[in-house]
């Protein structure tokens, strides 16, 4: 009877030991394979993938400074056409323009042969088209989408002057339709270059939203200030001019 029992646990150690050799193993993935499956997919935005797509509306707040004056805040509209043509690049082209209020600036004008400056109270007011780049780190967090961007086009910008009573000697009287108007405004054009950052939330393929901060910088040409004088040579003080932004736009892709 004992040797029955050692016959009956040896049988069934040789069992257990056969089916485990019959079990087989999971291959092994190589290094290649590991990191294929934990490399990130990007792909470009748009309904059919083709990148291309309006940034309408683009609204937000701006403010600046100049070298000698304060810009005031005020508001920013406009939009802008992306066309990403490979993955995380894309060419963005932007018409935007805007108007800021409470400005203190100053202008220059001849008195008895000198030259002479006042700072006034002004409103500004700019219009740009710009053509820049943009890169997308797109992939790391599937519905977030940071990115970075520079911009270069023609900026047309200017203030809207009110004269304070020391100015009303080198105002002059424009007819208009019959009734008298006095417009105190200068423009010029300059090149705009915007440094920008901001992030994507990317909600459907076709469409998403994004938060922009821009940061730009200008010139403000010493450009003739209308409704003034001819002989008294009124005009803006020439200075560079930084511009920064904050903007909300609705992304819409193809």
């Amino acid at each position: 009877m004992g040797s029955f029992s050692l016959l009956l646990v040896w049988v069934a150690l040789n069992a257990t030991e056969l089916q485990a050799e019959t079990v087989p193993e999971p291959p092994a993935q190589s290094s290649m394979e590991q990191s294929t499956n934990l490399r990130i997919t990007t792909h470009r935005s748009g309904l059919y993938g083709a990148g291309v797509g309006l940034e309408l509306p683009m609204v937000g707040i701006g403010t600046g400074a100049g070298t000698t004056s304060v810009m005031g805040v005020g508001y920013q509209f406009g939009g802008s056409l992306l066309w990403e043509f490979v993955d995380r690049i894309a060419i963005r082209l932007q018409i935007s323009g805007g108007q800021s209020f409470g400005s203190r600036v100053w202008l220059q004008y001849q008195e008895s042969g000198e030259l002479v400056r006042s700072e006034q109270d002004a409103s500004w007011f700019g219009l740009e088209g710009c053509l820049g780049a943009t890169y997308l780190w797109r992939g790391v967090v599937p519905a977030w989408v940071p990115y970075v961007g520079l911009d270069l086009g023609p900026h047309f910008h200017g203030y809207i002057y009110r004269f304070d009573e020391s100015l009303k000697k080198i105002e002059g009287v424009e007819e208009t339709s019959g009734s008298e108007t006095r417009n105190h405004n200068s423009v010029s054009l300059n090149v705009k270059v915007n440094v920008r950052a901001g992030v994507r939330m990317e909600m459907l393929s076709w469409l998403a939203s994004s938060v922009e901060l821009n940061l730009g910088y200008t010139r403000l040409a010493d450009a003739p200030v209308t409704g003034t004088l001819a002989a008294r040579e009124v005009q803006a003080e020439p200075e560079g001019l930084w511009t920064l932004r904050l903007l909300y736009s609705i992304y819409l892709g193809l």
